[in-house]
């Protein structure tokens, strides 16, 4: 009975210590903290403040990618930096809030770890596109960002909702010739989820995880995945970021079996895949393509 009042107290204590260590922004900026009563409630609080950082970090990214189209190179740069920074990020608050893990206080943690990085991110990005003619420090052109950009091919996934990404695919030769022929479709598989808290583990599913949606299934090359069946409440037993599983298949409109091989999505944090449309490649299982795990 010690033991289990000791480990009551220490994490009340660290919930307290938690929530005066919050940063004055937070309650300024989001009245949500005034109202909340208790530990999830507080969790959806600053998961609220930092989505709101990323969604303003994804408009940014946007701006800058725009600004880069005649560049290619540099462009395919700052996508390369882009998702490195994103892992690293993720890594980062994971680790950080390690301590943590299986408390309820490790989502509350996490969120306000990322919503910092996010924000310092953000004004790294405020400042290339302030950049002044000449300014070889300064990746993105003064005059790419001082002309009128244009729009964007797509909204980012996170602006379209909170658990949305894209999915676009592309064929080989040989399938695209064998699809067209037969009339045969293509449908993506997606499914999310994640790794239980402890406090949750009666609700994991036959390997262990938590599953927070039956699975997609979207008929069609280009997809845009909307998680609209997500069971949010679910999202609250995770020991950390929602994860997605994509995969693609032929529709067997033609034939009783899969004619397709397709790189995949496996155990990618759903911020990874929101940042751009992944664009997993098929190949007919017959030309033995390498599938790659992707993003």
């Amino acid at each position: 009975m010690m033991d289990f009042k000791r480990r009551s107290m220490k994490t009340a204590i660290l919930t307290v210590a938690v929530v005066l260590a919050m940063p004055a922004f937070a309650f300024a900026q989001d009245k949500c903290y005034d109202a909340a009563k208790d530990q999830p409630a507080l969790n959806a609080c600053a998961d609220a403040v930092f989505k709101k950082s990323d969604k303003k970090l994804n408009e940014l990214y946007q701006q800058i990618e725009t600004g880069l189209n005649d560049d290619t190179d540099i462009r395919k740069l700052l996508v390369q930096v882009q998702w490195d920074w994103i892992k690293f990020r993720d890594a980062e608050c994971s680790f950080q809030a390690a301590a943590s893990a299986g408390g309820s206080v490790m989502p509350l943690l996490i969120a306000q770890c990322m919503d910092g990085l996010t924000q310092s991110r953000v004004k790294n990005f405020e400042g290339y596109l302030k950049c002044e003619e000449g300014d070889m420090s300064c990746p993105v052109p003064a005059a790419a960002v001082s002309a009128p950009a244009a729009p964007a091919a797509s909204t980012p996934a996170t602006a379209q909702g909170d658990m949305g990404f894209d999915v676009n695919v592309t064929l080989s030769k040989k399938a695209a010739t064998k699809l067209a022929v037969e009339k045969e479709g293509i449908v993506i598989f997606a499914d999310y989820y994640g790794d239980p808290k402890k406090s949750a583990e009666k609700h994991t599913n036959e390997i262990g995880q938590i599953s927070l949606e039956q699975q997609d299934e979207r008929e069609g090359g280009h997809a845009h995945i909307n998680g609209a069946k997500v069971d949010m409440k679910r999202l609250d037993w995770l020991a950390g970021p929602a994860k997605v599983n994509v995969n693609v298949a032929s529709a067997r409109k033609s034939s009783a079996d899969n004619i397709l091989g397709c790189d995949f999505i496996d155990g990618g944090p759903l911020s990874h895949v929101q940042m751009q449309p992944v664009t997993p490649h098929c190949a007919l299982i017959e030309e033995n393509y390498d599938t790659e795990l992707k993003p």
